[in-house]
């Protein structure tokens, strides 16, 4: 009968090798983790910066420059640079950023804001990914028609009396004035 002798150098080697091989995968999982979180976390901040721009050139449409505002805000909400982003949608350069589709028939307008930003990887870069791109969309339907607006005002002799705090507008013109700029935010001033 033969024994069979304990050789410990080949099986160092097998655990080396196995060791580097789930340290490896690993580390790609850790990787992925990472730089999909921080996507995640542009792709959030990208997309509140779209629909606030959306709805901000929406509320425009009758009473100024809808794309200036859409602009304006996409700005104020989405920082150059984000997280190291790079390569985001530039508003007054890209003529895909803003749309604006008016249905005539029905008075139904859409308006439809888009961006994207180029992220850099972190982790991702050690497998040959150096850079992930996200994006947004969004899409506001604004219909005027059917639209029914009921003002309930307080026309009593307390109306009569100064707004206050050093203001001496009465309060009757001071309703007035607010209820025509509702009229002419919901219509426009036509």
């Amino acid at each position: 009968m033969t024994r069979q002798r304990f050789d410990p150098a080949g099986e160092q080697g097998f655990t080396l090798f196995y060791t580097a091989a789930c340290l490896t995968g690993l580390l790609l999982f850790v990787g992925l983790a990472v730089d999909s979180g921080r996507a995640y976390v542009v792709k959030a901040q990208l997309s509140k910066a779209v629909d606030g721009a959306a709805l901000g050139a929406a509320r425009m449409l009758n009473s100024g420059d809808p794309r200036g505002e859409a602009e304006r805000l996409f700005r104020a909400n989405f920082e150059t640079g984000y997280l190291g982003t790079s390569s985001v949608t530039d508003p007054s350069a890209d003529p895909n950023f803003f749309n604006l589709q008016t249905i005539p028939a029905t008075g139904v307008n859409v308006v439809t804001i888009q961006a994207s930003a180029v992220l850099p990887t972190t982790f991702m870069r050690i497998f040959g990914k150096n850079q992930m791109e996200v994006s947004a969309r969004s899409e506001i339907t604004r219909e005027m028609t059917g639209l029914e607006v009921a003002l309930v005002l307080d026309v009593t002799g307390s109306m009569d009396d100064p707004v206050g705090n050093g203001d001496n507008t009465k309060k009757i013109a001071a309703l007035r004035t607010a209820g025509a700029d509702l009229i002419n935010i919901l219509f426009g001033s036509h």
